[in-house]
């Protein structure tokens, strides 16, 4: 039996070597294989490049403690 579910430590390990590797073009590498999967119709390794773009911002948003949310002192309504 097959899953279709990439496997979490996989796709952090390519998340981790492509920022090393690559550093900020590492998405891009990472969209092109992604696109060439697509190119292949290999939709399970299209999936798992989408998993590992999808940790490389995780990770670009730990490294930069980017937060998407604004939090004021301001504790009243807007």
């Amino acid at each position: 039996m097959t899953t279709m579910e990439p496997n979490l430590e996989d796709v952090w390990e390519q998340a981790l070597a492509a920022e090393r590797r690559y550093g900020d073009q590492a998405v891009e590498k990472i969209t092109v294989r992604m696109i060439e999967c697509l190119k292949l119709r290999d939709y399970l390794g299209a999936g798992f490049w989408s998993a590992v773009a999808n940790r490389l911002g995780d990770l670009h948003a730990i490294r930069t403690n980017f937060c998407p949310i604004f939090f004021s002192n301001d504790h009243s309504a807007p």
